[in-house]
């Protein structure tokens, strides 16, 4: 996270500052007292089986307890030692960056049986259980898994204010953060906001998958330049902040050498860190001119790894970058309930969403709010409707958009994008990055079935060795529209395109491989092949073989992976391009649908209700709103889009509202003395009715045929007592009816919830 001096000064942001700080505060749980001396932590960080683990614990028990688990879908308990001496260990006035050099309490040799993973030690403290982590490998890296999970330590060091200060003002001593900081002191009560809210949900949801997988800190990837030969799939999880340059080329040379990478964060790789002391000291002073390193070894300089002296892009490696993403779901910035937290779908062809079943412009994971809390971008543009980056800040050109949502940046506060995408080399190599924080919120917190097969995609295709197909980037004809939520341009989502037999139509598609094999092309109208190249031309004499609704694919393939796009066409000038919503409803439930058409000579189009039941309503967003107030029956709905050189299409549907019937007297409290006057009528009849109960009441008339006719509907529920409507013979659009015979249809919701139906007969001369 990084906050500008000059967002800080925006008085008109205070509220935005504020909000930021104290959730960073709850974040991180700041203790009553910095200078707590209560606590544990471990003297490794990451451990090998065979290697010894030293425990350091200060605590006001005389004697401890130590049990550790190892953690997963259930937390499992591997060992347990009492009867250890506690009690209570000095704090150094440095211990924040020195270290609190505590006397060892306990020693564990990790035996070869356990599993390798993410250990918790648990041990007595005065405010409940304290808690420290670490991880587990096996003695030969690689052996067990040929993937590997990374826990962002040096993030959780960053924000660890334990002892006085951490890397922020805002949690540190008179408002100064500290340059160095020691790994040899506990959590701020327990402060690893960052593994238990994010990488613990991820270490759980591999359990329950049963993905075997192996395990690291930052801290092995610094130590050890070939420690990723071992593998091949690296995986990062949650809020991966905080980068060393050892780290960094650590990955270059994995992805370059053909090794995957995963990455499930957001805010990734913004500071550039050093480790001093034989991996005991984190080095961040966030200022050029304050590291004592400046100007003599300016690739190391710790401070942003964009910015000068460094200068060294992000981009280049994760495809994105917190510059050009920024918040979103962060207290009231592009909050949920505004709308934000999912994905726009693009590029729905792609294998990551094999088996998901979405389309172009839907929103993945809004449920779960994927798309937050600190999110990251590149910059693009808008090509045949489709996001293409632009390659500055040396995000690599084939890096494809496949999910795009508004994001608000961190410095000057203008629009950015969170921006999932996908790249590959020519070695095989690829880099997946979902580009936010909250991915796993979407995993097993609140379990999204799109979220969950993407990332079962890519972590079976990476972990599987598997070859990574042919990629479509763009194609012709595209008709753009809106999406509902994010407003973001996408191609329609069945890619109907409408068309006419008096012109030729010119489909395009544009293709790579992702290690520069050939690509063949196969066009098709059902299974006949019409074209080879990578564009088919339909001219008017061809279109003519072809009825109304035929579809157009186009496979690419290297022979070994192939991809697939397909067309609708439909010989008019416009067509709906949406389908309305589910059929059946209940009394009183919403009803919302958004039609969507698309024009072949205009993009602007009209929306207007043919016949509809008087409860539904077209807003001024074109959108058909309404209470269902009616009894059970079908009803037809009929709208038109028209553009403005008066092509027009009608779409009518149905809609079911259902409802059990229960006799009256199994239902204290509702009325039923409904008489009309006169009946016969001519002109006129009045129908009184009484309610023994405040309730809801729907008047619903039908013919002998059971067609509605005309509906009664009160927006407020109606009081108590007698009641008297009139009807004129008329139906919804005011018409004269003919002469018969019609039913008078009452649904009652009163105080038992449940809805009675009741009918009087009328006669119209």
């Amino acid at each position: 996270m990084v906050f500008s001096p000059d967002l800080i000064k925006k008085v008109t942001h205070f509220k935005f500052f504020f909000h930021l700080v104290l959730v960073s505060a709850v974040i991180l749980g700041v203790p009553t007292s910095v200078y707590s001396q209560e606590g544990g932590y471990v003297g490794k960080l990451s451990v090998s089986k065979g290697d010894q683990e030293n425990f350091f614990i200060s605590s006001v028990k005389e004697t401890l307890y130590l049990q550790i688990y190892r953690l997963g879908l259930q937390k499992v308990k591997v060992l347990e030692l009492d009867t250890i001496k506690g009690g209570i260990q000095p704090v150094p006035d440095s211990a924040y960056a020195k270290g609190c050099g505590w006397q060892q309490t306990a020693t564990i040799t990790i035996p070869d049986s356990w599993l390798p993973g993410v250990y918790e030690a648990d041990f007595p403290t005065s405010y409940g259980i304290g808690r420290s982590i670490f991880v587990v490998k096996e003695r030969k890296l690689g052996t067990y898994s040929k993937a590997v999970v990374c826990l962002t330590v040096n993030t959780y060091e960053a924000y660890n204010n334990w002892g006085g200060k951490g890397l922020y003002d805002f949690n540190s001593t008179d408002k100064k953060r500290a340059y160095k900081v020691s790994f040899n002191r506990p959590f701020a009560n327990d402060s690893t906001f960052d593994y238990y809210h994010w990488t613990n949900k991820f270490v759980r949801w591999l359990d329950k998958e049963g993905m075997p997988v192996e395990y690291c800190t930052n801290l092995d990837l610094d130590n050890n330049p070939r420690f990723l030969d071992h593998y091949d799939v690296y995986v990062s999880v949650g809020h991966d902040e905080y980068w060393s340059k050892p780290e960094r080329n650590s990955f270059e040379h994995f992805v370059a050498r053909g090794g995957r990478m995963m990455i499930l964060t957001g805010n990734t790789c913004w500071w550039q860190v050093r480790v001093e002391d034989s991996s005991q000291t984190l080095v961040c002073y966030k200022d050029d001119h304050l590291d004592p390193l400046y100007p003599k070894q300016d690739s190391i300089v710790t401070c942003i790894w964009r910015r000068a002296p460094v200068s060294d892009t992000e981009n280049s490696l994760t495809g994105v970058s917190f510059e050009q993403g920024g918040y979103v779901n962060s207290g009231a910035t592009l909050s949920h309930s505004q709308g934000y937290g999912g994905f726009t779908v693009y590029h729905s062809w792609h294998w990551i969403y094999n088996n998901t079943g979405v389309n172009e412009g839907d929103i993945m994971g809004y449920n779960s709010a994927v798309v937050g809390y600190e999110t990251d971008g590149t910059p693009f543009n808008w090509i045949s409707g489709l996001p293409v980056v632009t390659g500055k800040g040396k995000t690599p050109l084939n890096f494809s958009i496949l999910g795009l949502s508004p994001a608000l940046a961190p410095d000057e506060l203008y629009p950015g994008h969170a921006t999932m995408g996908y790249y590959t080399n020519p070695q095989s190599g690829a880099v997946f990055n979902v580009a936010t924080t909250n991915w796993v919120d979407g995993l097993i917190a609140h379990p999204d079935s799109t979220i969950i097969r993407i990332t079962r995609n890519v972590l079976n295709r990476f972990m599987k060795r598997e070859a990574l197909p042919p990629e479509i980037y763009l194609y012709s004809p595209v008709i753009v529209t809106q999406d509902s939520i994010n407003q973001e341009l996408v191609p329609v989502g069945s890619r109907s395109i409408p068309l006419t037999f008096d012109r030729a139509d010119t489909f395009i598609v544009h293709a790579r491989d992702p290690i520069g094999r050939e690509l063949h092309y196969i066009w098709l109208i059902g299974q006949n092949i019409i074209s080879q190249d990578s564009f088919v031309v339909l001219t008017p004499d061809e279109k003519k073989y072809y009825s109304d609704g035929t579809g157009i694919r186009v496979l690419v393939t290297n022979y070994q992976d192939t991809v697939s796009l397909g067309w609708t066409l439909l010989n008019t000038k416009i067509t709906f391009t949406s389908l309305p919503p589910d059929s059946t409803f209940s009394p009183h439930s919403e009803f919302e649908y958004k039609p969507e058409a698309v024009s072949l000579e205009c993009e602007n189009i009209h929306y207007q209700i043919i016949s509809a039941p008087s409860w539904l309503k077209m807003d001024s967003s074109n959108t058909i709103v309404g209470i269902i107030k009616a009894l059970p029956g079908t009803y037809t709905i009929s709208l038109s889009a028209s553009d403005t050189l008066s092509d027009q299409v009608v779409q009518t549907f149905q809609i079911h509202v259902e409802n059990a019937i229960l006799p009256l007297d199994s239902l204290p409290g509702v009325g039923w003395n409904i008489r009309a006057y006169p009946d016969p009528f001519t002109s006129i009849t009045q129908i009184t009715y009484d309610l023994i109960a405040d309730a809801d009441v729907v008047v619903d008339i039908t013919n002998i045929l059971g067609v509605h006719i005309h509906s009664f509907t009160w927006d407020q529920p109606q009081i108590k007592g007698s009641h008297v409507l009139f009807w004129e013979g008329r139906d919804d659009r005011g018409m004269s009816v003919p002469r018969g015979v019609y039913f008078f249809r009452f649904l009652i919701q009163g105080p038992s919830d449940q809805n009675p139906i009741m009918t009087l007969t009328l006669i119209k001369q």
